[in-house]
């Protein structure tokens, strides 16, 4: 495994947004010193001529950004590397996806690296943010963007490049989505199958059963909500029911406590962008429905429900004429 950097990208904090009285605290210095030194008090004059230097150097010095770390791209794969030490975020060699997730409002973008044992983040700066990053990034909730985002970030044009070059390394891989569920499962999400494989000391258990969805055939899935008590505490939470055949499964996940707050910045989207904002909130939406069995419930982390969702958006549906159905428990085997 070559150790050579093929390119490193500067991790940096968030653009210092400046206070009014700042520039205010600046601006009187200069109008002290101009007012001194009309009245002839130099003295006076050189005193708050220096706190006023001082402070606008203080100024920029805390406009200069300041860089706390690097993302290492290598032939073998990518890194997040600081004083600390070094963390992988992906290994070519090795099962790996790569989705690009945003809050309503686009104020935080994020990069998720999933593979079959982690998932790691990588925050993007949105004020230089280029529209095609912001209009890929699939939607999702405020408070999740807010609590998975990182203070040193990578700016817009940096992260084109870098996903240009995973992309090019591993061409699927921004179709790919790799999840654990609650009880240990392994999620797999390509272009061709939907695979939830249990941990294999679980293999005996009831609900440990091989599931697998063919994406590429017919298949019947909705999103819904349903709330369950325990005690005096109530808990809504999001749900995907998919079934293929004699396969069947409910994804679930509590619901976010804050979906958005700000206006869209996503403006003058083209045609398709419109699109596909439009048909993400199509696939948000959930009717109230009663909580379904749990041996076919399978929790996951709510901010990849939506990708999820898109993902079987994309598979063919039955016939209309076909009648409703109704969750029932899964069998063995799918």
């Amino acid at each position: 495994m070559s150790d050579a950097v093929i390119a490193r990208f500067p991790l940096r904090e968030a653009p210092i947004r400046w206070r009014p009285r700042s520039f205010v605290s600046a601006g009187a210095a200069v109008v002290a010193t101009l007012g001194a030194v009309v009245a002839g008090h130099w003295i006076v004059a050189s005193v708050v001529a220096c706190f006023g230097v001082t402070l606008l150097a203080w100024l920029a010095w805390r406009a200069r950004p300041k860089t706390h770390g690097w993302i290492g791209c290598y032939a073998w794969g990518v890194t997040r590397e600081d004083e600390d030490g070094s963390v992988r975020l992906l290994a070519y060699g090795e099962p790996f996806g790569v989705s690009l997730l945003a809050d309503h409002a686009r104020s935080r973008v994020l990069v998720a690296f999933t593979t079959p044992t982690h998932t790691r983040y990588l925050t993007l700066r949105t004020d230089d943010g280029p529209p095609a990053i912001l209009a890929r990034a699939t939607t999702i909730a405020e408070s999740d963007a807010a609590a998975l985002s990182t203070s040193f970030m990578l700016s817009g044009a940096d992260a084109v490049t870098l996903l240009e070059m995973i992309e090019h390394a591993a061409p699927r891989a921004t179709e790919r989505l790799f999840l654990n569920g609650s009880r240990g499962e392994r999620i797999v999400i390509d272009p061709v199958e939907l695979r939830v494989d249990p941990l294999r000391d679980t293999l005996t258990a009831s609900h440990s059963r091989r599931r697998l969805f063919d994406l590429r055939a017919p298949l019947e899935w909705r999103g819904f909500m349903f709330h369950e008590s325990v005690g005096p505490i109530t808990t809504l939470y999001q749900a995907t029911w998919v079934r293929q055949g004699a396969g069947e499964i409910v994804f679930v996940a509590p619901m976010p406590h804050v979906l958005a707050s700000r206006a869209d910045r996503r403006a003058n989207l083209t045609t398709d962008d419109m699109a596909h904002v439009v048909r993400e909130l199509e696939l948000l939406q959930s009717l109230p429905e009663s909580p379904p069995p749990r041996e076919l419930r399978t929790a996951i982390e709510r901010a990849f429900m939506l990708p999820l969702r898109q993902a079987l958006d994309r598979a063919p549906r039955p016939a209309r004429n076909a009648a409703p159905t109704r969750l029932q428990s899964s069998p063995d085997h799918v």
